[in-house]
């Protein structure tokens, strides 16, 4: 998932200790490295978002958001619960449909000037 143009986000559980598991696939392992050959300011910021998972019991525990790099966990941090005022006041909001054509405007001048088709 991308927001923005800045982070790029990846669900998935974490264990008690922020680690997460995939295959070691060739995109994961480029997920997990933080480092990157991009111009300054347009480095981006690779996240997992998920939840806790307690393994022994098989129970999802809170909600976090980490940053790794490489097999190392940076933070990971444990987000709060929903306000359910904020979520029955949320308003969904609708993509655009997609781009719109040009409006081309004539004077009308310009269209006094024409000739009526049918006349050179």
């Amino acid at each position: 998932m991308y927001i923005g143009t800045r982070y790029r986000v990846r669900v998935k559980k974490h264990d008690g200790d922020g680690q997460v598991r995939s295959y070691p696939t060739q995109s994961v392992l480029l997920f997990l490295e933080q480092a990157q050959d991009t111009l300054d300011g347009l480095e981006e910021i690779r996240l997992f978002a998920g939840y806790r998972w307690d393994a022994d019991v098989w129970q999802i525990g809170a909600p976090v958001i980490s940053l790794h790099d490489g097999e190392q966990v940076i933070w990971v941090h444990e987000l709060p619960e929903a306000d359910q005022l904020a979520i029955a006041s949320a308003v969904p909001v609708t993509p655009h449909s997609g781009p719109q054509p040009p409006e081309v405007v004539v004077s009308e001048r310009l269209s006094a000037n024409r000739p009526e088709e049918g006349q050179a």
